[in-house]
């Protein structure tokens, strides 16, 4: 109930902007960002995994961008590892002379709506956001060879994926450093983006490190169920167009 509450308010929010976005006439922009963040669990998700690192971006469409508030509309998307184990086994048993690098990594997928106001003038621009979406949690195992300076890959199975859905609000700033102009207006911009959310997970079922069993040539798996709340911290560049 919780996480469908907050879904419902987010929805709202969204279907609000978009009707302010319909009837009102605009001056637009579009903005795609990059940035490193770091993944940090809470609540009974932090009992079960560590903190994790990846990648995300995202595009959005500016609205009212000539004003002091813009309001902005988009989609993002994100990759996360929270898990991963390397070991040495035989390349097979009738082979044992010949050994390969196991490499077992624990990862999130995410996507979904971002809704986001933001100032547009000055040397540092504040805005908050929220965003809507789905989570896919999917643990890999990858054969490579024994030596580290050759990342090449021989085999992989998925062992196991589910999915969830996500809440999230925060904020951050834009610290513009370098922008042109053309008849005194804006046509290009880069940005260096600071941000910080907190996500409300739904439910899921997912494998952390030490959760595949090997043993008598069988593989069995000890899958954790439980909110996927966290938080993440954001660096990155936007560009504004």
């Amino acid at each position: 109930m919780r996480i469908t509450v907050k879904h419902n308010v987010c929805f709202a929010v969204f279907a609000s902007i978009l009707f302010l976005a319909a009837i009102t006439p605009v001056s637009a922009d579009n903005q795609v960002e990059l940035n490193l963040m770091g993944a940090f669990p809470q609540g009974e998700f932090k009992q079960q995994i560590n903190a994790g690192g990846g990648i995300a971006g995202g595009y959005t469409y500016g609205f009212f961008s000539d004003r002091a508030l813009s309001i902005r509309l988009g989609v993002d998307g994100g990759f996360i590892m929270y898990g991963n184990e390397t070991r040495s086994e035989p390349f097979s048993t009738t082979i044992p002379d010949v050994r390969v690098r196991v490499e077992t990594s624990n990862n999130i997928v995410h996507y979904g709506l971002v809704g986001r106001v933001s100032t547009t003038f000055g040397t540092i621009q504040p805005y908050i956001e929220g965003k809507v979406g789905m989570s896919y949690f999917y643990t890999e195992s990858k054969i490579k060879d024994i030596d580290l300076t050759d990342d090449q890959e021989i085999a992989s199975s998925k062992n196991f994926d589910d999915t969830s859905t996500y809440t999230a609000i925060g904020g951050g700033f834009l610290i513009p450093v370098y922008s042109q102009t053309e008849n005194g207006r804006f046509n290009f911009r880069v940005s260096i983006d600071l941000r910080f959310l907190y996500w409300w997970g739904s439910e899921t079922d997912y494998l952390k490190e030490g959760s595949i069993k090997r043993e008598d040539g069988e593989v069995t798996y000890d899958v954790t169920r439980s909110l996927t709340d966290m938080t993440s911290v954001h660096l990155g560049v936007a560009v504004n167009f």
